[in-house]
C-alpha cells in the first residue's frame, strides 16, 4: 500500500521535482550546452524528456501505472 501523502507534501514533492529539472536545464544553457538556436520547441522537448526520464523509474509498478492511468482517464486529471 503506498504511503498517503498530505496536500502540503504533495505541493513540496512536484515542486522539489520540478525545481530539480529546471535546474540542470538551466545550469546547461549558463553553461552553453544548450544550442543558441533553440526556441521553445526544442526547450519544450527537454523538459519533456527530463520528465519522462523521471516517470521511466516508476515502469517497474505495472499494477499502479495502471490504476494511475486508469484513475486520470476516469477522473479527466
Amino acid at each position: 500500500m503506498p504511503q498517503l501523502l498530505l496536500k502540503k507534501e504533495k505541493i513540496k514533492f512536484v515542486k522539489n521535482l520540478s525545481d530539480s529539472i529546471l535546474e540542470d536545464i538551466i545550469m546547461r544553457i549558463n553553461d552553453n550546452r544548450i544550442p543558441e538556436e533553440w526556441d521553445g520547441f526544442e526547450l519544450r522537448e527537454i523538459l519533456a524528456e527530463k520528465f519522462r526520464g523521471e516517470a521511466y523509474l516508476l515502469q517497474r509498478y505495472k499494477s499502479r501505472m495502471r490504476d494511475y492511468k486508469n484513475t486520470v482517464l476516469v477522473n479527466n486529471i
